[in-house]
């Protein structure tokens, strides 16, 4: 049986299986500091985390049934300071339109509701306060009216991800992505600090979802819409033969 270490003839080199032993202890080293620098990055992102979510508002969105019926979308500082000029992305989606509408003995085509969802800014937001953003300038078509579309937006996606951005009272500013599932539970990711790179990574992100919306959900609703259409002038033939 050949032996794990050897000695190479005419040197005094120690082989491990073939292998110089040098060799192999260099290859153990730059495996060693590889691990060590991820386990350090990962560390200062850890840091800088904690130092974020210690002494910076947090801001979080919360979805819920208000006293009028209507519902609402509301912000709420569970941070430290004050975070100011507060905006969340407009959210654009569109709808099937399942009303039926009669024009004389005919039943009027339907098109595809266009929703969008805007948010105005919230100029001051203090700790441990909560605010209702004003969405009376979100549009939908028909009966989709700004205090409606809220509700039919999580009825339809089940839940809504929005982009949210603001500044503390020092001027740095922050982005976060939440989350509001249908059941009210509010996820949070926790801010980044909003500098350069990532204004261009959000800046190619909102083309990209416009981009989306127009070339591949505007299409598959008019397709859909198509097949609505349908099923309603069915049911108003069977409706006035029977």
């Amino acid at each position: 049986m050949q032996s794990l270490f050897e000695v190479k003839n005419g040197t005094e080199q120690i082989l491990l299986s073939g292998l110089p032993l040098t060799d192999l202890l260099t290859v153990l080293t730059f495996l060693l500091l590889i691990i060590t620098i991820i386990v350090s990055v990962r560390a200062l992102k850890e840091t800088a985390r904690s130092n974020i979510l210690s002494s910076s508002p947090v801001l979080v969105l919360k979805y819920l049934l208000t006293r009028n019926e209507h519902d609402a979308i509301q912000v709420e500082n569970v941070g430290h300071g004050t975070a100011l000029n507060v905006r969340v992305e407009s959210y654009y989606t569109t709808f099937l339109d399942d009303v039926m509408f009669i024009k004389g003995s005919t039943i009027k085509s339907n098109k595809p509701i266009h929703a969008i969802l805007r948010f105005q800014p919230i100029d001051l937001l203090l700790e441990g306060k909560t605010l209702a953003f004003d969405t009376s300038k979100s549009k939908g078509s028909g009966f989709f009216t700004p205090e409606i579309l809220a509700n039919q937006m999580m009825t339809q996606r089940g839940k809504l991800t929005f982009r949210l951005r603001y500044s503390d009272i020092t001027g740095a500013q922050y982005i976060s992505k939440i989350t509001i599932s249908q059941n009210r539970i509010r996820v949070a990711g926790h801010p980044k600090r909003y500098n350069t790179l990532r204004k261009v990574i959000y800046v190619f992100y909102l083309c990209k979802e416009k981009i989306k919306m127009i070339t591949i959900f505007w299409p598959i609703a008019y397709y859909r819409q198509r097949k609505v259409n349908r099923e309603l002038k069915e049911k108003h033939i069977n409706r006035n033969s029977n």
